[in-house]
C-alpha cells in the first residue's frame, strides 16, 4: 500500500513538473503572438510599420514553437504581417543619400541612372535642395502648431537621392557604388523594424 502511494506521488510530481516545464514557454509564446496581434491592430499596421514589427514577434514565436507551421490561423497572421512589412518597405526609402552642395546635375543624373539598373532597386529619385525647402515650407504651413512661425531654411541643407529597394539586405550593393563618389555627403539607411 505504501509503495502504491509513493509510486502515485512520484507520478503526480512528474506530471505536474512536466506540465509546468511544457507550459512555461507556451506562456511566452502567447505573449509574443498577442504583441504581434496588437501591433497589427494598431493604426501603424496601415502604414506597414505595425506589420513589420508584428512579423518580428510572429517569427520569434514560430522559432520557439515550430508546430505553429501547421496552425492555419497563425499562418494567416504571419502572411498578413509579411504583406504589411512588404508595404512598409516599398513606402520607405531603403537608403537616403545626401549630396554635397557643389554636386553637378549631370553627375547626379548619371549616378541615379546607374543605381536604377540594380535589380533590387524599385525606384530612385533625386530631390533637389529647392524641392526639399518647398516641401518643408508646405509641411510647416500645413501644421497648425507651426503655421504662424517664420520658416528658416536649415543650415547645410542639400539635395538628396532616395533609393527604394525590393530587398533591403542588398543596400550594401548601392553603398559600394556610391561610397567613393566626390559629390556624396553621407548615406543613411532606413531602420528595419526589429524591436
Amino acid at each position: 500500500m505504501i509503495n502504491n502511494k509513493f509510486f502515485f506521488a512520484i507520478i503526480f510530481v512528474f506530471i505536474v513538473t512536466s506540465a509546468i516545464l511544457f507550459l512555461a514557454p507556451y506562456s511566452r509564446l502567447n505573449d509574443k503572438v498577442a504583441e504581434g496581434d496588437l501591433l497589427m491592430k494598431q493604426g501603424k499596421a496601415g502604414s506597414g510599420l505595425g506589420g513589420a514589427l508584428a512579423l518580428n514577434r510572429y517569427k520569434q514565436a514560430n522559432e520557439e514553437w515550430p508546430i505553429l507551421k501547421i496552425n492555419l490561423d497563425f499562418q494567416q497572421k504571419l502572411g498578413k504581417a509579411k504583406e504589411a512589412e512588404r508595404i512598409y518597405k516599398t513606402q520607405q526609402p531603403a537608403l537616403e543619400i545626401s549630396l554635397k552642395s557643389d554636386a553637378v546635375q549631370a553627375d547626379i543624373e548619371k549616378f541615379v541612372n546607374k543605381i536604377r539598373l540594380n535589380k533590387w532597386v524599385t525606384k530612385a529619385e533625386y530631390i533637389s535642395e529647392k524641392e526639399t525647402i518647398e516641401k518643408m515650407k508646405t509641411d510647416v504651413k500645413n501644421n497648425r502648431d507651426l503655421a504662424n512661425m517664420k520658416f528658416i531654411v536649415p543650415e547645410g541643407l542639400t539635395g538628396s537621392i532616395k533609393v527604394y529597394m525590393s530587398d533591403w539586405s542588398k543596400i550594401s550593393e548601392i553603398v559600394e557604388i556610391a561610397k567613393d563618389l566626390p559629390f556624396i555627403k553621407n548615406m543613411t539607411s532606413s531602420p528595419i523594424p526589429n524591436i
